[in-house]
């Protein structure tokens, strides 16, 4: 056994990415795609076949959803790590996790159904169906400003509680501060992001079939980069330096 060991808990340190960041994060997740593009592109059809088809169920279709998604993470963890496509690993974070996501989803549908009554109440509107045609895009920056913070929790959050083994509001905070940290590398990615679906839809939606996969292990990707993990170690006691710990960030 070595002198020095990592401890169980590895701090985590957000870090701040340059914008140019956003484009390595494509590339890393198109190579992480590459590998199983054909798998890929089926188990994407599957789970989006699926949400939409439950879109119609107030509540439950969206909760759903929120606990499937997360199996992204954890399919392109395995595909990177062993080289292999495992499917039945995209179902571990609702069997290992379950009752975490439940209150993750809780925190996003509270933030959204808050977001929603303030733009409705500030355009003067009583339902999301009685909104007024000139008032549709004040409805949705005012309902999007507020609604921001959440999302910027709950983007990284499952892979925090997954991997990390973090308490839900530990990982709300943790992936807030590390979007928070990268705004600027985060909006480049959201804008070549939403040019490339302007693109993807242009041959009936086609190219959907491959963007989709590549984003979500483009989202993995970006986790690693941006959650940097910092192990403790710790050294043994020296008998000429007793009142000193010895453990030092790596």
């Amino acid at each position: 056994m070595s002198d020095i060991e990592p401890s169980k808990t590895p701090r985590i340190i957000p870090t701040t990415r340059p914008a140019k960041a956003a484009f390595n994060w494509f590339s890393q997740g198109f190579s992480i795609f590459e590998k199983f593009k054909f798998q890929w592109v089926i188990l994407t059809l599957i789970v989006y076949v699926i949400a939409f088809s439950l879109a119609v169920i107030p509540v439950f279709g969206e909760l759903v959803v929120s606990l499937l998604m997360p199996g992204f993470f954890v399919l392109a963890s395995v595909v990177k790590l062993t080289q292999r496509f495992e499917p039945a690993a995209f179902f571990e974070p609702v069997k290992k996790h379950f009752v975490a996501l439940l209150r993750l989803f809780a925190i996003n549908f509270v933030g959204a159904a808050i977001a929603s009554w303030v733009a409705m109440s500030v355009t003067g509107g009583s339902s999301i169906e009685t909104i007024q045609p000139n008032q549709v895009f004040s409805f949705l920056g005012i309902a999007l400003v507020i609604y921001l913070p959440v999302m910027m929790g709950i983007a990284f959050a499952p892979a925090l509680i997954i991997f990390d083994k973090m308490s839900v509001l530990e990982a709300f905070k943790m992936s807030f501060n590390g979007c928070f940290k990268n705004a600027l590398s985060l909006t480049v990615f959201s804008l070549v992001l939403l040019f490339a679906m302007v693109i993807a839809v242009i041959p009936m939606g086609l190219g959907l079939l491959i963007l989709l996969p590549v984003m979500h292990c483009t989202l993995f990707a970006m986790y690693e980069d941006i959650f940097q993990h910092k192990a403790r170690f710790e050294l043994p006691p020296s008998q000429d330096d007793d009142n000193q710990d010895g453990s030092f960030l790596v």
